[in-house]
């Protein structure tokens, strides 16, 4: 027992080394050196155990490697599974990170996030979050129906809490984020029956592009900036609750985007799941390959 007590703690001791403290210094005023200089250490590190595992592999007798094959089917049958559960821990550790430390000094201002336009590291760290929640749904949820209530009251609850807990104690928080009561938790609850209605690409372009139109030529990006947080005439179109919370609601535009981009990568993806050596396999490897790199320079001209 004491053994394995110390072994558990070796390996907690070298998986902070090796995953935690690098997410650290990257966050900080340290990145250039010692951040780089550990990220490229890790690479290294990395690269040389797989050509470690790939030799040791190829010396196992017959019998070792028939029971290789039957662990290694049993693992890429969840191959995929464990791809996007070490995507989700890496943004939820690089996101604690960030949150806590962007008080301090030694986080670099540029990593925060943008006042107005622009885009910083906490950004990233927000579509991040869409972008897990899109991998990880399903696009047969039915609108309003019992699972997705179910998914959206712990967001709703969590929005709640923090809406209560930071107007109560008077925490300081910019309002030009998402308003004055929205808040992330309630975007997130919003997006899967959103995606749900808007679940046809066509629809999501289509919406993406006007909003776009009217940003830019209907003065809307000005309003977003710098209209006052109360409706100033007596109009009956003018809504309070929206005017005060203006860049979250119409931000949900642009995160159902990524939601649902998140959704179809996922489902093109989902190949990588099986574990299938056929030809015909391969060739949906390949045109597979082919769609993510189309949608890769898609979003990047886009952007």
């Amino acid at each position: 027992l004491p053994s394995r007590v110390s072994s558990i703690r070796i390996r907690i001791v070298l998986e902070c080394m090796v995953l935690v403290l690098p997410m650290l210094l990257c966050q900080t005023k340290w990145l250039y050196p010692w951040g780089i200089l550990l990220l490229g250490f890790n690479c290294i590190l990395s690269f040389a155990l797989c050509i470690r595992r790939k030799s040791k592999g190829n010396n196992e007798t017959a019998m070792n490697k028939q029971q290789q094959d039957i662990t290694t089917s049993s693992y890429n049958n969840n191959n995929y599974d464990v791809i996007v559960t070490y995507y989700r821990s890496t943004v939820m550790y690089l996101t604690f990170i960030a949150i806590l430390a962007v008080d301090f000094n030694i986080f670099p201002r540029r990593f925060a996030k943008t006042e107005t336009i622009g885009c910083g590291l906490m950004d990233l760290g927000a579509g991040s979050f869409v972008v897990a929640a899109g991998i990880t749904s399903s696009k047969k949820t039915i609108f309003f129906g019992k699972k997705t209530i179910k998914k959206m009251l712990p967001l709703l609850a969590l929005g709640m809490i923090r809406l209560l807990t930071t107007k109560g104690i008077e925490y300081q928080e910019h309002v030009t984020e998402y308003g004055i009561h929205w808040n992330f938790f309630f975007t997130l609850a919003f997006l899967s029956p959103i995606a749900t209605i808007l679940s046809s690409s066509s629809w999501i372009v289509l919406l993406l592009s006007s909003y776009q139109f009217l940003l830019s030529y209907y003065n809307v990006q000005n309003f977003i900036e710098t209209a006052p947080r109360r409706c100033t005439t007596t109009s009956y179109y003018c809504i309070n609750f929206f005017v005060a919370n203006r860049e979250g609601i119409l931000g949900l535009i642009g995160y159902t985007f990524i939601y649902i981009t998140a959704q179809y990568i996922s489902q093109i993806t989902s190949i990588f799941a099986t574990n299938n050596d056929s030809e015909k396999q391969r060739r949906q490897y390949t045109t597979t390959t082919t769609k993510l790199g189309i949608t890769s320079i898609f979003l990047w001209l886009v952007h």
